[in-house]
């Protein structure tokens, strides 16, 4: 015969098994009290994520610098081009000159001429003072844009060196935030390991998965 309890001992044993159930789920359900020391960790965290959003933005900034050098350095690029061919033309037109200047000397200087002969000498003298000129105005036009030009390079490379050694600061002082960063999980996975999947996360997604870790799961 299968003996039974009382309905009365049946009574306080639903009564006392409810009680466990419902106190076990409400304990899962309700979130981790915040300790001291991961309150002090989570205030690391989004301080130094804070600080990386701010590097970032400086990054950001000094990219766009790095772009602006870079057309600089292309229009400069097109200017020695247009330069060198400028001089070659110029170094052409002075061998030139200096070939009809020697022909002339050849030709009028010391020689006796009739007067038909010396007229035609002194406006090949003109011409050639006439050309003289213009060539030498325009030797002065160029030396001013190859100064201009060197003034420009002068510039531009210094301002491609100091973006260039702020940029390498910034990553450097960012990748020392990382680094705390990951101290910071190393000391939070002590408290708690599932708070280690939150450190592949991009910065700004980690705050959101610390708390999420540190509320813990919630029941129906």
């Amino acid at each position: 015969m299968i003996k039974t309890l009382p309905a009365s001992c049946l009574n306080a044993l639903k009564l006392f098994t409810g009680s466990i159930i419902l106190f076990s789920a409400s304990t899962l359900a309700q979130p981790q009290s915040d300790t001291p020391e991961f309150s002090s960790l989570f205030q690391q965290l989004e301080e130094n994520i804070a600080l990386i959003n701010e590097l970032d933005s400086e990054i950001t900034e000094n990219t766009r610098l790095q772009n602006e050098i870079r057309a600089r350095s292309d229009q400069l690029n097109t200017e020695n081009s247009e330069l060198e061919q400028i001089t070659s033309e110029y170094n052409q037109a002075l061998e030139a000159l200096n070939a009809d200047i020697n022909t002339y000397i050849a030709d009028c200087d010391g020689q006796a001429l009739s007067n038909e002969a010396l007229s035609q000498c002194e406006a090949r003298r003109l011409r050639l003072e006439d050309r003289n000129l213009q060539l030498t105005n325009q030797a002065g036009q160029i030396t001013a844009r190859e100064e201009q030009y060197n003034q420009q390079v002068e510039e531009i490379n210094a301002s491609e060196q100091a973006r260039a050694l702020a940029a390498q600061q910034l990553f450097i002082r960012r990748a020392g935030h990382l680094n705390t960063i990951d101290d910071i999980f190393q000391q939070l996975q002590l408290i708690n390991p599932l708070f280690q999947n939150c450190a592949a996360l991009i910065p700004n997604a980690m705050l959101a998965c610390v708390s999420q870790v540190q509320s813990g799961p919630v029941l129906p």
